[in-house]
Parts: structure tokens; sequence; C-alpha cells
């Protein structure tokens, strides 16, 4: 959760890098090579968000995918059975 939220601020300050060059009047090979990192990067986050997201998912709807002591889905104790 760290990781992703510590990339997603490097990647805002990516745009905020970006944005400060202003308008471009033209567009050359270096505001492209500037405009298609920060993209990029911006999709990797967007895939570890989700992946994190899908992983969150996993863990908390399948027991084969969480609670490594074994207690799987202990009922909440006023509803246990007798």
């Amino acid at each position: 959760m760290a990781f992703w939220f510590l990339y997603s601020l490097l990647l805002f300050l990516g745009f905020v890098w970006m944005a400060g060059y202003g308008k471009f009047e033209t567009i050359g090979t270096y505001e492209r090579f500037v405009l298609t990192t920060v993209i990029i990067g911006e999709y990797i986050g967007v895939g570890l968000g989700t992946a994190a997201f899908v992983a969150f998912m996993a863990r908390e709807t399948n027991p084969l995918y969480g609670n490594p002591t074994g207690d799987f889905y202990q009922p909440f104790p006023p509803f246990q059975a007798n």
C-alpha cells in the first residue's frame, strides 16, 4: 500500500514537472519524450493500483487467498451456532 501511494505521489510530481514548462508553442522530440514518460509512468501506477485492488478483493472474498492461520470466516460471536 505504501509503495503504491509513494509511486502515485511521484507520478503527480511528474505532471507538475511537465506543467512547469508552460504551454508548448511547438511540439518537438523533447516535448513528446516528456509527455510519453509521464503517461507511461501513469499507466504503470494504474496497473499497480488495479493489482492491489484485485489482491485485496481476493483476500477478502476467498479463503484460499487469505488468513494464514486457517481460521476462515469466523462468525460474529452473537451469531455463532450452539
